[in-house]
């Protein structure tokens, strides 16, 4: 686990959400507990949930990126590599 200004990030499956979401979980279980998410290619790609004042990064393999210059969008299916949690204030 890493601490960072704005949050805390980790790669190891140990730690997990308070819903037991965490790395190997498959991105359309993040879907269906916080709804469908933002692809976004800030700091590099990754999948992006709003959950109330915290937003959820979700990193997953860049060979699950489907990303073209009319679309991005990721394969449902691949697990998250890991996680950051930061906190909007």
């Amino acid at each position: 686990m890493r601490r960072h200004w704005s949050g805390i990030s980790w790669k190891d499956r140990a730690f997990r959400t308070v819903e037991g979401l965490g790395v190997g979980s498959p991105l359309y279980v993040f879907d269906r507990q916080y709804g469908r998410d933002n692809v976004t290619p800030d700091e590099g790609y990754k999948v992006q949930y709003v959950v109330g004042e915290t937003v959820v990064n979700v990193f997953v393999n860049p060979a699950c990126y489907l990303v073209t210059a009319e679309t991005q969008d990721v394969n449902r299916k691949c697990q998250a590599i890991s996680l950051w949690f930061m906190i909007r204030s």
